[in-house]
């Protein structure tokens, strides 16, 4: 595997990864927020069953395909625990000389390289302990994503319990979002000096969809109209 040699690639390789952690983020939220509406207009949901049903399907697959790319452990991947292990290789790129060369243009440069912008190794080793193979949540997640996630495995057809003794709970989902969130916004920052934010503009504009469309199912049901 090729090694990152400058810090404008390891800018990249921190982009890369905050996409999927940003976007995971957002369509987790998404898809919670969308099923709690349409649990207060349940008539809207009775309508179309078919579209809002696959709508929810897509936003959960949204979600953990991210999650598995951020997750995935293999050496080659651009995930979350590689990203880690490139900090730790390269610290000098947090080195002030090197955080100032990067921020030449920002007016407040030289007030924010005096905070302290070195990773501790120590700091480094438990963060990699928690999205490591060897954590329950992220253990089950690969074991999903080798087996039916990323490609249907074969173990499936001679364990028919293989899913059900490592299931992954939205316990263990809200986890592997927070925890990844946490942990890029913690490095990003000592990096870059800023932050990646998990809401995007318009995030409740389904919410005019949906009112739109219960608008019109009440007046067609109060004119006894016919579908």
């Amino acid at each position: 595997m090729k090694k990152i040699k400058t810090h404008n690639q390891l800018k990249e390789k921190f982009s890369i990864v905050g996409q999927d952690i940003v976007y995971s983020s957002i369509h987790y939220d998404f898809l919670n927020d969308l099923v709690n509406e349409l649990k207060e207009k349940e008539n809207v949901f009775n309508q179309s069953k078919t579209f809002w049903s696959l709508t929810l399907r897509s936003l959960n697959e949204s979600v953990l395909l991210r999650l598995c790319r951020i997750y995935d452990q293999q050496s080659s991947s651009i995930s979350l625990i590689n990203l880690l292990k490139t900090i730790e290789e390269r610290l000098d790129d947090f080195k002030p000389e090197n955080f100032l060369e990067r921020l030449k243009d920002n007016p407040f440069a030289e007030k924010l390289a005096r905070e302290n912008r070195i990773p501790c190794k120590k700091v480094i080793c438990e963060h990699k302990s928690k999205i490591g193979i060897n954590n329950k949540s992220v253990k089950n997640l690969v074991k999903w994503r080798n087996n039916y996630i990323g490609h249907k495995g074969n173990s499936l057809i001679f364990n028919k319990n293989l899913l059900k003794e490592s299931p992954l709970l939205d316990a263990d989902i809200k986890y592997l979002i927070n925890i990844s969130n946490e942990i890029f916004s913690y490095y990003y920052y000592k990096f870059a000096a800023s932050h990646w934010s998990r809401d995007i503009i318009g995030k409740d504009d389904y919410k005019n969809l949906i009112n739109y469309a219960n608008y019109g199912l009440e007046t067609y049901i109060k004119n006894d109209y016919k579908f």
